[in-house]
């Protein structure tokens, strides 16, 4: 096996129809009394991808600068987190304990679908969880079972939420101004068996990574699950 180029890289994941393998968030406050820190978040679900990440781009950013836009900016420290299919299947659907039946989000940055030719700015169950799956079965090796987004829209129900929305001007890109919804959402598995349920969980485990809804490779659809209240 050979390792793909980085230039085979870039044409391979940005190719049309090409599912989002990767996310960027947008510069972030983190809770330290530095006014001038930030935090950036990269996720990548593409092997290739991974790899040249960790082996080529990470080592070096210690010490070095980015730059952003027209501003530049040091990296004082990296931090990586790593999982896989494998792991979120064996945390979610083969652990002893029993799933709870809500669970809530966190959407940290605007979160948007494409929905009926039109953006759809609220994460209702069926377009964030058939969006997780449909994710999830273009770049995992092993395969959900499709009728997760019939459960999604048939046996889970928000409970409670507070959002707002927010509009996103993108600039001189293709997108235009879009408008998305941040903010928590709580969702409830009504009815259903325990393996939707874990299922479920599995893609809220996945969203962390995977982010959700459209535009997550400019940030949007940055996602944080909340523990469940006692």
């Amino acid at each position: 096996m050979t390792r793909a180029a980085s230039p085979e890289i870039f044409a391979r994941i940005t190719a049309d129809n090409q599912p989002a393998c990767y996310t960027v968030s947008p510069l972030q406050k983190p809770a330290v009394a530095d006014p001038a820190a930030f935090t950036l978040a990269f996720t990548t679900l593409d092997d290739d991808l991974t790899d040249l990440w960790a082996t080529r781009i990470l080592p070096v950013l210690p010490g070095a600068g980015i730059t952003l836009g027209e501003k530049s900016y040091g990296v004082v420290t990296v931090e990586t987190e790593t999982t896989t299919d494998a792991d979120l299947i064996q945390q979610h659907t083969l652990s002893a304990e029993l799933p709870q039946r809500g669970l809530t989000l966190r959407f940290r940055t605007p979160v948007t679908f494409h929905s009926g030719g039109s953006q759809f700015p609220f994460p209702t169950p069926d377009l964030v969880f058939g969006g997780l799956l449909d994710r999830w079965n273009s770049l995992c090796d092993i395969q959900l079972h499709p009728d997760t987004r019939t459960f999604a829209r048939e046996c889970i129900r928000i409970s409670r939420y507070r959002m707002e929305s927010r509009r996103v001007d993108t600039g001189d890109s293709p997108y235009g101004v879009l408008t998305g919804g941040t903010g928590d959402c709580r969702y409830v598995v009504w009815r259903g068996d325990e393996y939707w349920q874990r299922v479920v969980h599995a893609l809220a485990a996945f969203s962390r990574f995977a982010g959700v809804g459209a535009r997550t490779s400019i940030g949007m659809g940055q996602v944080e699950v909340l523990p469940e209240r006692g």
